[in-house]
């Protein structure tokens, strides 16, 4: 019984890790697609930016467009050590 249990539980966890896998390459084309009409600047020209108007090193870049227009939300280690937020840079 615990065996089937077991065999029950990986399956579920191979199921939601297709899932996830199909939801990433969804993303990335609706990315690449926005990025084709003009409606989003490429990752490159957010790094620039990012490095011509603030100091501190870039840790994680997140595309977002859940709430509507496409957001990049940019967190940043400053020299000091902390972890400072923008978003639609």
């Amino acid at each position: 019984m615990a065996s089937r249990r077991g065999v029950s539980l990986v399956a579920v966890a191979l199921v939601l890790a297709c899932a996830a896998g199909v939801t990433a390459d969804d993303d990335h084309a609706r990315a690449r697609k926005a990025h084709e009409a003009g409606q989003i600047v490429s990752l490159q020209a957010i790094l620039d930016r990012v490095q011509a108007e603030f100091t501190g090193s870039p840790v994680a870049i997140e595309l977002d467009d859940d709430d509507g227009p496409w957001v990049y939300k940019v967190k940043l280690l400053t020299t000091a050590g902390a972890i400072v937020r923008s978003t639609n840079v």
